[in-house]
């Protein structure tokens, strides 16, 4: 009898550990979905820190999009989609800050860049005023080695105007007399025009 009690008690512990290990099961996969959705959570915060723009700000959107699904499917008991959601939303952050940092880097290079080519050009300009000034200078040494030239006078020319002056001829101021003009007026004599009316009575 010993033998059957202990197969009933060994019977009796598996499913009573068969009934219980899936609630741990499920424990363990609640845990994993928030683990997923906090490490997802870091991975966007950080991609907000360091300012994502252009290209990887699409990403980072898309980010939070996919972690708010997560979270969404793990209030509605979806444990495993939850976890899925939750890496894919790690995944696009990392993206968005891998795109950012090699943007900062192009930037940081094209200015440093800048920097090297205007700093060339400003050295060979005070080269080429370097070379100015000494030029400058051995034409001075030679101007005072050499014996001085007195200057020769300048030509001038000068020009003598005469005015003669010749009598101008005094205006010529006519006078004219006026006539008066009478002429006889011819008046017609007025003609006297007389009507008679007569009436018949």
């Amino acid at each position: 009898m010993r033998s059957i009690n202990q197969i009933i008690r060994g019977i009796a512990i598996s499913a009573t550990l068969a009934l219980a290990l899936p609630g741990v099961a499920h424990a363990g996969q609640k845990d994993n979905a928030q683990r997923a959705i906090a490490e997802a959570r870091g991975k966007i915060s950080a991609g907000d820190s360091i300012g994502a723009s252009g290209e990887a700000l699409g990403l980072q959107t898309r980010a939070k999009a996919t972690l708010n699904d997560a979270e969404y499917l793990l209030s509605k008991g979806k444990k495993e989609e939850s976890v899925a959601a939750a890496n894919q939303a790690a995944l696009l952050a990392d993206q968005a800050i891998a795109m950012t940092s090699n943007n900062k880097n192009a930037a940081a290079s094209a200015a440093v860049g800048n920097a090297e080519a205007a700093a060339a050009s400003a050295q060979q300009s005070a080269a080429v005023a370097a070379e100015q000034a000494a030029s400058a200078n051995a034409r001075a040494d030679m101007a005072m080695q050499a014996p001085a030239v007195a200057p020769t006078p300048p030509t001038t020319t000068t020009t003598t105007t005469i005015a003669s002056a010749t009598p101008m001829a005094a205006p010529v101021v006519k006078q004219t007399t006026q006539k008066k003009t009478y002429r006889k007026s011819t008046q017609k004599p007025a003609v006297k025009t007389t009507t008679t009316v007569t009436t018949n009575q």
